[in-house]
């Protein structure tokens, strides 16, 4: 899996408002292609009460803590 790059991290700041409050929806492993396992978060939005949520923040991270993937998923 690759790292998190600067236009990835720009392309969810812009498709998010930060300024909400988020809580974890979701937890999980997500398999990469190799059969390695990742720590997986999705947040949502606190006051959204949709269900599934209208915008999920799908977080992976590494062996060692640290972000190897963000993806936003937006529901239309």
């Amino acid at each position: 899996m690759d790292k998190v790059t600067s236009q990835q991290l720009e392309m969810l700041s812009n498709s998010a408002d930060f300024t909400k409050t988020f809580e974890v929806y979701f937890s999980g492993v997500q398999i990469g292609l190799d059969g390695t396992s990742f720590t997986m978060l999705q947040y949502k939005d606190t006051l959204d009460s949709n269900n599934p949520p209208k915008l999920l923040i799908k977080v992976v991270f590494d062996s060692k803590g640290k972000i190897a993937g963000i993806q936003p998923l937006k529901r239309v």
